[in-house]
Formats: C-alpha cells, sequence, structure tokens
C-alpha cells in the first residue's frame, strides 16, 4: 500500500475506540483519511491522490486513473514520450518527473572491424 501512495503516512492506530483503524495523512492533504480494511483505504485514497497530482503537474500533463491503471498524457508535443502509464500512482508520478524520450533508439551496436 504504501508503494502505491509513497508519500502519504499510513498508520495504524494502536488504542482507544478505532484500534486497529488505518490512517492515511499527506501534508498537501486536509483531514486524514481512515479506514477499517486496506482495499477500502486505497479506494478512499484514490480521489484525493488524484486531485494531487492534477495540482502538481497538471500543466504539463492531463492525468486519470482507471481501476487498475493511472494514466498520464502531455499536453505539449515534444521529444517527451506523450503518453505515461502506471500501475500505481507513485510509480505515475516517477516518471512524470522524469519522463523518457520519445521516439529514442538504442545505440546501433558496434561490429568488430
Amino acid at each position: 500500500m504504501r508503494a502505491a501512495y509513497p508519500k502519504w503516512r499510513i498508520t495504524l492506530v494502536d488504542e482507544g475506540p478505532h484500534l486497529g483503524e488505518l490512517v492515511a495523512t499527506h501534508p498537501d492533504i486536509p483531514g486524514p483519511i481512515c479506514s477499517a480494511t486496506p482495499e477500502r483505504l486505497m479506494l478512499l485514497l484514490k480521489g484525493p491522490e488524484l486531485m494531487r497530482l492534477r495540482s502538481a503537474y497538471g500543466d504539463r500533463y492531463w492525468i486519470r486513473t482507471t481501476p487498475n491503471l493511472w494514466i498520464a498524457t502531455r499536453r505539449v508535443r515534444d521529444d517527451r514520450e506523450p503518453t505515461i502509464i502506471e500501475d500505481t500512482a507513485g510509480d505515475l508520478e516517477r516518471r512524470m518527473c522524469e519522463p523518457g524520450r520519445w521516439g529514442q533508439r538504442a545505440p546501433e551496436a558496434r561490429r568488430p572491424a
């Protein structure tokens, strides 16, 4: 779960009436997000994480998500890959920070003379 949302702090309540509940916090998102199950927490984090990514990278990318993928398409045509598709928001953010070159070719192998 932390790999999917690396910038979130996820803790487990270990006392009181909410014992065992998961709590996720992020410095850029107001208030904690709480859930009794990891699956539900993943669903609850998707919306705020999408808004955070759009706020941070929306000037360069059109960002969207499906039930299984995170997708970012460049708003500017340049020599960078136009669309990035990843399994997690964290992986997508890493790739948006350092997109690969579009049409990049591996150097041709040198043949011995």
